[in-house]
């Protein structure tokens, strides 16, 4: 995936489960939005790769037997655990793709997976040779997708595993030192690094599970592919002198791009894009310290400032909002976390037919909750789009606020309602009234919670809620289920005096959903997601100051009649 440096010493058996050797906290009070902060994680060890396999948990590999468990969970410090597996060969590459399920690789043919929770256990996979990276298929994919994965090193060595890597096949490239692997999908995989008869950069491609591979591209001087990523149909390769390539037909082809900036690019990471409400963004990262930023796929780039010129040798994220590290030599792990994100209350002169459609909403852009936009999640995460997404939309009058939204959620489920409702499938909205980022528990901020039965709370509590004040209106869909909400100005504020709401306020905004697919009765939700923050029940200051924006524009809501230009009875004189 990377430069690699090659080093001799071995020690440990064969199978290892973890010891924890310390905790530690990093020196962090708070993100810094936007911006790039440089954290101890407790070793001066080189870090070749970091990965994510949640919003806010995910590991990271390198020299002498390195592995950290990542925690950044809070506003406040990134936790660090490490982990012994009993040997010192250096881990070049990780890939964790649920909490008890991923692999690492390294040298002399080392290969450790996960099974269970923090328990590694050692693979042989026949060689001894150095592996570099290795890389597991990733949703949307239908089918049995878990588990499929591919691993790469010297000597042209790849393997396939379909078990998740209790077992790997054979499926060299031979020619090759390779340094990248992606899987693109059960039968797809791009690998690539540097041609052996003329230390030309290779890409090699198959799509029969490593029974064929293609070179697809052959670089014209001498260097090598350090890193690869994609997202469906796209992808991006880095490597030495500045190359930075592009594929957009499944890794067929493959187009330089120009970044404005010609370094030896270690790594690149690819967000999930805006087909599933994500970002587009681009990330490379290389030597000198060097980061490269695009927001729009690759249109346009912009260098960011990291206050080091340390190499850095790998970039991993879980998606594009929580939060983004960096990880280089001598122990250096660079955090940014991502700007808050802003939704827009339309203005609504006539109020919208409150009856649970949501449907006159539509052609406005949505607040999107999914694990590809979360930027807090608890217990299970679900990749499944027909399981876990959900819409919102906001306008405004004098006089109120109107929420709608939409869950796309395959099975509703209310069986702990009323007594427990947060245990069942129920839509949280938290709003940061005026003054905004001061935590109060009552006066001006706000969590109504929603379930699908049309019970309304305000912190879990029903008797907060007057029925004058605030109503909803529920739906159910063949897809999930709906509502529509009105709150009153004077529900609201709970401040004198009570101005009337209007365009320019900005409001803190927050949005979690908890969805229970299985039950029983007694048992709380399987899946929990926030959309900004990592909370919804504003406990301070600093959490608060993660939410996002609540903007009030003076455009009309699309139900909204335009007012009409008068015509004027005479002709002026």
């Amino acid at each position: 995936m990377k430069t690699h440096v090659r080093w001799s010493r071995f020690w440990g058996g064969t199978l290892v489960v973890v010891t924890l050797l310390w905790l530690t906290a990093a020196y962090l009070k708070a993100d810094v939005p936007g911006s790039w902060q440089q954290l101890s994680v407790g070793t001066t060890a080189t870090l070749w790769d970091v990965t994510w396999f949640r919003p806010g948990l995910g590991y990271a590999v390198g020299s002498g037997g390195t592995v950290l468990l990542l925690d950044k969970q809070s506003a406040g410090p990134i936790y660090v655990e490490s982990l012994s597996l009993g040997t010192f060969v250096t881990f070049f590459g990780v890939d964790v793709y649920a909490e008890d399920r991923g692999c690492l690789v390294g040298q002399l043919g080392s290969v450790y997976c996960l099974e269970g929770k923090k328990t590694w256990r050692s693979r042989g996979v026949g060689t001894t040779a150095t592996l570099y990276d290795v890389s597991f298929v990733r949703p949307p994919v239908s089918g049995a997708w878990r588990g499929i994965g591919w691993l790469v090193g010297d000597q042209g060595v790849v393997r396939r595993t379909v078990d998740g890597g209790f077992t790997w096949s054979v499926r060299d490239v031979p020619g090759s030192t390779l340094y990248a692997v992606h899987a693109v999908s059960a039968q797809e995989a791009w690998v690539a690094g540097q041609r052996q008869s003329d230390n030309r950069p290779v890409i090699w491609r198959t799509t029969d599970g490593g029974t064929s591979w293609s070179p697809v591209f052959v670089g014209n001087t001498p260097g090598a592919i350090r890193g690869l990523t994609g997202r469906g149909d796209t992808g991006w390769a880095v490597g030495d002198n500045g190359l930075v390539l592009r594929t957009t037909d499944r890794g067929a082809t493959w187009q330089a791009v120009n970044v404005g900036e010609s370094v030896h690019w270690q790594d690149v990471w690819q967000a999930p894009g805006d087909a599933v409400g994500g970002a587009n963004d681009i990330w490379l990262v290389g030597t000198g310290g060097r980061i490269r930023h695009s927001p729009d796929g690759g249109l346009t780039w912009e260098a960011e400032t990291t206050a080091t010129s340390t190499d850095l040798l790998g970039i991993g994220a879980f998606n594009a909002y929580h939060g983004m590290a960096a990880v280089g030599y001598g122990g250096l792990f660079l955090w940014r976390k991502a700007d808050p994100r802003q939704v827009y209350a339309y203005r609504a002169d006539t109020p919208p037919q409150l009856d649970g459609d949501v449907s006159e909403w539509e052609s406005l852009p949505p607040l999107r909750l999914n694990v590809y936009t979360a930027d807090f999640s608890g217990y299970e995460v679900t990749y499944d789009l027909n399981d876990f997404d959900v819409r919102a939309w906001f306008a405004w009058a004098p006089d109120a606020l109107y929420v709608a939204v939409r869950m796309t959620d395959d099975v509703l489920r209310e069986d702990n309602t009323p007594a427990k409702p947060y245990w069942d499938d129920e839509i949280e909205i938290t709003i940061d009234g005026p003054p905004r980022g001061i935590s109060r528990w009552r006066e001006g901020d706000h969590q109504y919670t929603v379930n699908p039965s049309g019970l309304v709370t305000d912190f879990s509590n029903p008797t907060w809620i007057s029925p004058t004040l605030v109503t909803v209106y529920t739906r159910t869909l063949p897809t999930g289920w709906s509502f529509e909400l009105r709150i009153a100005r004077e529900a609201l504020a709970q401040l004198e005096p009570d101005p009337p709401l209007q365009a320019g306020e900005v409001w803190g905004i927050t949005l979690g959903y908890h969805d229970d697919d299985e039950g029983p009765p007694g048992s709380p939700w399987d899946t929990y997601l926030v959309w900004e923050g990592y909370n919804t029940t504003v406990p301070n200051a600093e959490e608060i100051a993660e939410y996002g924006r609540l903007v009030f524009v003076n455009t009309p809501a699309p139900w909204v009649e335009p007012t009409p230009t008068p015509t004027p009875t005479a002709t002026p004189t």
